[in-house]
C-alpha cells in the first residue's frame, strides 16, 4: 500500500534499526519454537503416559469403551482439543482428591509401602500433569498450534 507514492514504513517511529528489528523477530520466532517443542513433549509426554496406563489397566481388567474414552481423550489431547486439557486437570484433581483419601482416611494402614508409594507417586503425577496443562505457555502455544495449524 502506497500513500503519495511513498510505501509505508512502519519503524521510523522506532530507534531500532531494520537489523535489529529483524533480529529481535528471529530471536521472538526461536522463543516461539523453543516453547512449542517444550510443550510438544509435555503433552505428548502426558497423552503417551494416558494411553500406556489405559492399556496396562486393561490387561487386569478389560472394559473396552474405558479403554476406548481413555486412548480417544490422550490422541485428542495430542491433536490439540481444547476442552480435553481441562478434562485431564480435573481427572487429575480427582485423583488427587481420591489419593488424600486413601491415605488419609484410614487405609493406608491397611496398605504396604509399595502401594503407598505407588499411591503418591501418582498423586505427584496427577498434579504435575495438571499445573503443566493449565500453566506451562508452551503446552499452550503447543496446544493452540496444533487446533489453528
Amino acid at each position: 500500500m502506497e500513500i503519495n507514492g511513498n510505501s509505508p514504513n512502519f519503524g521510523k517511529f522506532e530507534n531500532e534499526s531494520k537489523e535489529e528489528r529483524e533480529r529481535g523477530y528471529q530471536q521472538f520466532q526461536r522463543r516461539q519454537e523453543r516453547q512449542y517443542k517444550i510443550g510438544k513433549a509435555i503433552v505428548f509426554t502426558i497423552a503417551s503416559i494416558q494411553i500406556i496406563s489405559a492399556v496396562i489397566s486393561a490387561f487386569f481388567e478389560f472394559r473396552f469403551l474405558v479403554l476406548l474414552i481413555q486412548v480417544g481423550l490422550g490422541i485428542a489431547l495430542f491433536a490439540g482439543v481444547a476442552w480435553v486439557r481441562y478434562v485431564f486437570v480435573c481427572f487429575g484433581a480427582v485423583n488427587l482428591l481420591l489419593g488424600f483419601i486413601l491415605l488419609l482416611g484410614g487405609y493406608a494402614s491397611e496398605m504396604t509401602v509399595g502401594q503407598i508409594w505407588l499411591v503418591v507417586t501418582l498423586m505427584v503425577y496427577a498434579a504435575l500433569a495438571s499445573i503443566l496443562l493449565l500453566k506451562n505457555s508452551g503446552v499452550k502455544e503447543f496446544l493452540y498450534s496444533q487446533k489453528n495449524g
